[in-house]
């Protein structure tokens, strides 16, 4: 749960490549919990501008 908040923090600050990890590692770690939430956090992932795997803008 923290990391998706944190996620959401750093989103606020205008800082996406941040935001996007954290959030890619609450849902890696949800989804090892098999709990719902992993899909809140693919959400999130999904309406960052972060999209490729080396945390580059696309």
């Amino acid at each position: 749960m923290a990391r998706l908040l944190r996620g959401d923090v750093h989103r606020r600050l205008g800082d996406e490549r941040r935001a996007a990890a954290d959030w890619d590692a609450a849902g890696t770690l949800f989804e090892q919990a098999r709990s719902p939430r992993a899909e809140e956090a693919r959400r999130r992932l999904g309406t960052s501008p972060v999209r490729s795997a080396d945390g580059e803008l696309d």
